[in-house]
């Protein structure tokens, strides 16, 4: 089977998990985000969040950046930008 419907495959596997689908979400509203600022706007524990945030970092769809002493997450991969845009219907 061709590279690109593996991959397509993978990614759509990533955003069907409604936690990282939020969190993907969450990140296109706002450019940036800390896990306790992610936790704000859900009811999933800290490790939920944190562990979905490494998949998805896993996966290049997020990035994280040290900022002192925490850890920003911001949403890169500009495929998942246009799938939320999709489904959220944002302009």
């Amino acid at each position: 089977m061709e590279t690109a419907y593996l991959e397509g495959a993978d990614l759509l596997k990533a955003l069907s998990n409604p936690i990282r689908l939020f969190l993907v979400h969450e990140l296109y509203l706002h450019e940036s985000r800390t896990v306790s600022q992610l936790l704000e706007n859900s009811d999933c524990s800290q490790s939920m969040i944190s562990q979905s945030l490494g998949k998805l970092k896993d996966m290049g769809i997020v990035r994280m950046e040290r900022k002192g002493a925490f850890s920003c997450y911001s949403l890169v991969d500009e495929k998942v930008k246009e799938i939320i845009e999709i489904i959220f219907n944002h302009s």
